[in-house]
């Protein structure tokens, strides 16, 4: 397969971007992780945030395998579920609903007006440390209520001080900020196997706003968040909670 040209998709999701293959097509699974690091590094290839080889299963069913711009595994993300199902839908013959099964569980993506709402597999509150809140919504986020600016080093530094809350594994967290400025909340990631900020993370985003919904129980269920790569809608209806926003294709080609 290696000596092989390889068919690829690149997608995004708020400006989180994946570079997506098909099983059959894609590397040996032992290979894959190495794949990662070289496909997603920006400037010297094709650059991403995360490299995903999807297996569909049925016209309604998808499982993927899920690796980091490092190499590193990943349970859920947000964002590359609407980004893989818009794919599925619209090139590979998928139909809505599309139950995309991930290492953090089974979640269920509609087409609703245009948009992708994907439900959370897994959106628990798991402790209060610090300053912050741990919740895990598909992978782990420690959240703060803090300004961010994602240039701003003092800030990056902030969250990779913050990226091992005690009541974790050496895995960590991500950490995930937000603020409200007038009547709007910001929110952003800084995202575990990237260690950087993302311009959008969807798991992110459901711990975010889950956080504000906790602390200002005004809002009632639901609430808008605008990430550094667009705006996303999180709503909660009874234990289920919603990531709501647009994806795209950006293009599709081979290596080798």
């Amino acid at each position: 397969k290696e000596e092989k040209e390889m068919k690829f998709y690149k997608v995004q999701a708020s400006g989180n971007d994946f570079i997506v293959m098909l099983e059959g097509e894609a590397p040996d699974k032992s290979r894959r992780a190495d794949y990662a690091k070289k496909l997603c590094e920006r400037k010297l290839s094709i650059g991403a945030d995360g490299f995903l080889v999807l297996d569909k299963k049925s016209d309604n069913d998808l499982h993927w395998d899920f690796y980091n711009s490092d190499g590193s595994t990943a349970e859920m993300c947000g964002n590359a579920s609407r980004a893989v199902a818009k794919l599925f839908i619209e090139k590979l013959g998928g139909k809505s609903p599309v139950n995309l099964t991930t290492g953090g569980g089974i979640t269920e993506i509609e087409v609703v007006n245009q948009l992708y709402s994907v439900k959370m597999p897994i959106c628990q509150f798991v402790a209060e440390e610090s300053q912050g809140n741990v919740w895990n919504t598909g992978v782990p986020h420690y959240v703060f209520e803090k300004k961010f600016d994602i240039k701003d080093e003092a800030i990056k530094e902030f969250c990779r001080e913050n990226r091992f809350p005690n009541c974790l594994n050496d895995k960590g967290a991500n950490v995930s900020l937000w603020y409200k400025k007038q009547d709007q909340f910001f929110a952003v990631s800084f995202e575990r196997g990237v260690e950087d900020f993302t311009l959008a993370c969807g798991t992110g985003a459901a711990a975010c706003g889950l956080d504000i919904l906790k602390r200002h129980s005004d809002l009632g269920d639901s609430i808008r968040l605008q990430l550094p790569g667009g705006q996303v809608n999180i709503r909660k209806t009874n234990d289920s909670v919603y990531l709501i926003g647009d994806a795209e294709i950006i293009f599709e080609g081979k290596v080798d």
